[in-house]
This record gives structure tokens, sequence and C-alpha cells, in this order.
């Protein structure tokens, strides 16, 4: 779960972080035009359920293999982290401008900042899809890496959740949120940020956007009681990626 740091009073919000154009024309013809800004408060909603409960918890590897949406208690437990998450001012979205002034948000980035020294309280988590997720996510992955040594820092930006909307796939809009997430730590007064990327396509978007690999965790090799936790993984390992920003 996020920490209790603040978004500075003199950082303004909302801002707009980057604006963008798709990589190709979409199937009707038309041109993407987009903007990556802060998400709102009245945002929220369709952030949470459409795009994150819907499509994410849909299309993410480890939700497909642990069937995470057929776990009421476990989608209740990632509603609320994505909820308290975005409540720091910090989560990112991506909306599409169109000619006659309509807009539409296609995908978001749900950001969020930890403090080093602060401890999450896995209590909080009920469901066993989440605790599977949370084991390893939060627990055992960071052992493996210090973020707050390695970076030098005592906060950095974390992220629970990238995602894009299916028909926007394929034009480069995650490949950019990652991108503008530079300008938001920076924007903010951050140095650092990382984030476990658990799929092969969000892996190579990180790479291609500047991220570093911190350490990563081989889903075969990953087991508790013996047992793989996530079997038949099509993306090998889950990487920690990230990167410092001066």
């Amino acid at each position: 779960m996020p920490s209790n740091w603040k978004r500075p009073a003199d950082v303004a919000f909302p801002q707009v972080w980057a604006r963008c154009e798709g990589k190709t024309t979409l199937a009707d013809g038309s041109k993407l035009v987009y903007r990556i800004q802060d998400a709102t408060p009245e945002m929220h909603e369709e952030i949470v359920d459409r795009l994150m409960m819907v499509y994410f918890v849909r299309d993410e590897d480890i939700c497909k293999t642990i069937n995470l949406m057929a776990d009421k208690t476990s989608m209740e437990d990632t509603r609320i982290m994505w909820k308290e998450s975005l409540r720091q001012n910090v989560g990112l979205v991506a909306i599409r401008e169109y000619p006659d002034g309509q807009e539409e948000i296609i995908g978001t980035n749900i950001t969020c900042v930890v403090t080093k020294g602060e401890k999450s309280n896995p209590d909080e988590v009920k469901g066993e899809a989440m605790r599977k997720i949370w084991r390893m996510l939060m627990e055992d992955l960071p052992k493996q890496l210090d973020v707050f040594e390695h970076y030098g820092v005592d906060h950095y930006m974390s992220a629970v959740g990238l995602t894009v909307l299916p028909k926007y796939r394929g034009q480069n809009v995650g490949l950019e949120i990652l991108r503008a997430r530079f300008q938001l730590v920076k924007g903010v007064g951050l140095k650092a940020t990382a984030t476990a990327f658990t799929a092969m396509a969000s892996q190579k978007q990180a790479q291609r956007a500047g991220y570093e690999l911190l350490t990563e965790m081989v889903y075969n090799d990953y087991k508790v009681d013996g047992k793989v936790v996530f079997p038949g993984m099509t993306t090998p390992s889950v990487k920690y990626m990230g990167k410092y920003i001066p």
C-alpha cells in the first residue's frame, strides 16, 4: 500500500506531463492524439472500475493465471489498493483528444510513492489470490534489492498497475505513459522510480523507456510449500525495474 507521503502543496495539480500521437493510423482511419496528465478525483471511478477492474484484471498475466477475477475478496482488496494509491494524486492517465473536443481516458498507470521505513500491513489483504500476489511482489521480491539503498533516497515512485484500452494497444500509449512518469517524478520533487513489471509486454516497454533491470524472479522457481505459486505463466519472470532521475 502507498505511504503517508503527500504531494507538495506548491506543485500544481493537475498537470499535463506529455503530449503524444499514436504510432499508426487507427482502424477507422483516424489519428490518435492524446495527452498524459495527473489523474483527478473525478476520474478515479472510471480508472478503477472500468480500466483496471475490467481490462487489467482480465488481461494481466498473473491475474489470469490465478483467476483473480473469480476471487471476489481479492478483487475488493485490489480495488481498495488502487483507490488508496490514487488518493496520493500522482496517478497518470492518457486522455484521447478528439477533433470535436470530446475526450476519452484510454490508459492509466496507477503510480504511488513509498517511503523508507514504512511497512505495509499484510493483514489488510483478505483474498487468497491477492495474498499470493502480495507475498511475491511486496515481500519476497523486494528482499532481493533495497531500492532506497540502491538509489540513495528516502522516497521513490512505484506503481500498482498499467493498462491501455484494447483498441489502443500497439500505439505506444503504455510506453509514453512510462516515459511521462519520469517527468512526474521530477515534478513532485522525487529522484527515483521502481516497479515490479510482471508481463513481457510491459517489461519491453519499460526497457525501451529507459528503465534498468534491478533484479528479477523466475516464476517457475517461485514456490511456497514446495509448489509453484504461478504455474503456466507465459512471461518467464517478474522484473523489478527502475530509474534514477537527477
